[in-house]
């Protein structure tokens, strides 16, 4: 008698635990009940598993899919009863719950959750349904799942994650303002409607090219077959691009020590006020600034935008990614001996490399730096026999003549040609200097940013070198790493050459007005090793020892295009 008054009492109380929760009435809660029990399942399972929530279909397959777990765990769970004093119902029960807020089955047992009281359960899986709901939101935005635990954003307070959705959706709301620029492009170029304009980008956009590589490839000029090239292409590159943001966020986390959900928050944060990369928040160090200062940089955000509008990348394209084509082009302002190592004999070899004693050897593929080498000839025939089977073997590759650079210029780098990169900006007929800086190698055959070297910024007017020294993680140089000579005062020589020199090359491709020229320095004049359509403006790195971002200096030329 005394038991089944107990059974009477708890009867009673789960029916009013389960009033209170589902908002029933008495009479509707024993009905459901009733529902229930002709499925097979009892108060108890109806109870833990807060079955008020479930059409009767969805009721009927959760009980066979807790039978079907029980069934399979049955030693298992068990145990687990026999040691926590808990029902096999109310553990499993408690698990299917907390499944629905992504928590695993390995975290439910391993933190046994299944022992927590009802209140403190409870108040996990609200807190677990609130984490999924800020999923939810960056996901509109384009972060992924991965991306939130990998970054641990649901460390950020509510405050902070206001902050957070707040300067996702201004990037959101750049980035609409971007592709509209990028459709007025559009138009321009192709002298399409906007809505067949729009049609033509969107075709290429369900091909993996978006609206900002569609106009920075060229791709309204590329048939079917070569935008399936380029989304290819981009496809590889993106994944490229991805792991290189996560090199510099470990990075911005390992410098400013900060954890990395705050970096997260902060970098956005900077990214919806400048337009930054994870990379410009580094190099620039935009930690120690004001948003205010942060906005006179020109962040890749900006710059792409910039480009796109300056450099016509689609009809000018072989003119400077080609290397051979590019030593046409600009031949008479290339002063050393070049050839490439297609359909070539051993005899016009040697008549290419008469009197030279040393060749630079470049993959015509290369970027960055990457895969050049260098090798010393006419020591004798067959040593050359030797240096010609190399590169003939080698893939497609333009082979020059080494320079000789000038003496002083060899004094901060002897392995590499220490070059001058001039940034130049033709248009309506007028040539305008952007930043400019002096490359120095390490001790490595290349003087690239990218391949360990160094940078400093000169000064436009005296040609007068006005900072230290930088490299790609932001380690400043007083002197030259690989020879111990002071960068910073050292006039560059041949100046007014240098500047004159690139005015005439920023005519000679006209569509291609935004072109960083690479000027190597000899003792008899200069020679032209290259030209960048579209470079970057790393000369803002090799300045932030002094605080100059370069943004007013381009301000003037999309103010009116231009709004972010």
């Amino acid at each position: 008698m005394f038991k089944r008054i107990k059974t009477k009492i708890a009867k009673n109380r789960e029916i009013k635990t389960i009033m209170k929760k589902s908002g029933w009435d008495k009479k509707t809660v024993e009905e459901q009940l009733e529902v229930a029990k002709t499925m097979g399942m009892k108060r108890k399972r109806y109870l833990y598993n807060e079955g008020w929530k479930y059409s009767i279909e969805e009721l009927e397959k959760l009980n066979k899919d807790i039978e079907t777990i029980m069934r399979k765990q049955k030693y298992e769970l068990a145990a687990l009863k026999g040691r926590s004093k808990v029902l096999k119902e109310e553990i499993v029960g408690r698990k299917l719950r907390a499944n629905k807020v992504d928590i695993s089955d390995k975290e439910y047992y391993d933190n046994k959750l299944f022992l927590l009281s009802n209140k403190k359960f409870d108040e996990l899986l609200l807190e677990k349904q609130q984490l999924l709901k800020r999923i939810d939101n960056v996901e509109e935005y384009g972060i992924k799942r991965v991306t939130y635990k990998r970054k641990h954003l649901e460390k950020l307070s509510e405050n902070e994650f206001s902050r957070y959705m707040k300067a996702l959706k201004s990037i959101a709301n750049t980035k609409e303002k971007c592709n509209e620029f990028y459709i007025k492009l559009a138009m321009e170029r192709t002298g399409l409607s906007r809505e067949k304009a729009i049609n033509d980008m969107d075709s290429a956009l369900k091909m993996g090219i978006d609206y900002k590589w569609y106009i920075r490839k060229g791709a309204y000029g590329l048939n079917k077959n070569e935008r399936q090239e380029l989304a290819k292409f981009l496809e590889e590159d993106d994944k490229r691009r991805k792991e290189r943001s996560k090199e510099f966020f470990n990075r911005i986390c390992e410098v400013t020590g900060l954890p990395s959900q705050i970096v997260e928050l902060k970098a956005k944060e900077a990214k919806a006020i400048s337009g930054c990369s994870y990379e410009d928040y580094l190099g620039f160090k935009f930690w120690e600034i004001s948003p205010e200062e942060q906005t006179k940089y020109i962040t890749l955000g900006k710059y792409d935008l910039f480009r796109a509008k300056y450099d016509e990348y689609f009809s000018t394209r072989d003119n400077f990614d080609v290397k051979a084509n590019f030593n046409v082009v600009f031949k008479d302002f290339i002063k050393r001996v070049w050839f490439t190592n297609e359909n070539l004999s051993f005899k016009e070899f040697e008549e290419k490399i008469k009197g030279i004693k040393k060749l630079i050897i470049k993959p015509l593929a290369s970027t960055c730096g990457i895969g050049i080498t260098t090798v010393d000839c006419n020591k004798s025939k067959d040593d050359n026999k030797k240096i010609y089977d190399y590169i003939m073997g080698l893939d497609k590759s333009i082979v020059e003549e080494f320079i000789i650079q000038n003496k002083e210029i060899n004094e901060f780098c002897k392995t590499s040609v220490n070059t001058i990169r001039v940034t130049t900006l033709y248009d309506k007929g007028k040539c305008t200097f952007l930043p400019a800086i002096f490359r120095m190698g390490n001790g490595g055959v290349v003087d690239n940013f990218h391949a360990d070297g160094l940078a400093a910024s000169i000064d436009l007017e005296t040609g007068i070198v006005n900072s230290n020294g930088v490299d790609l993680n932001n380690n400043i140089f007083e002197k030259s790493p690989a020879t111990g000579k002071v960068i910073k005062g050292f006039k560059i020589p041949y100046w007014d050459l240098i500047k004159k020199t690139c005015e005439e090359l920023a005519k000679v491709v006209p569509n291609s007005r935004l072109i960083g020229w690479d000027i190597a320095v000899t003792d008899k004049g200069i020679d032209l090793i290259e030209g960048n359509n579209g470079a970057y403006f790393v000369s803002q790195l090799v300045n932030v020892e002094n605080r100059i971002g370069c943004m007013p200096m381009i301000e003037d030329f999309i103010k009116d295009d231009i709004d972010i």
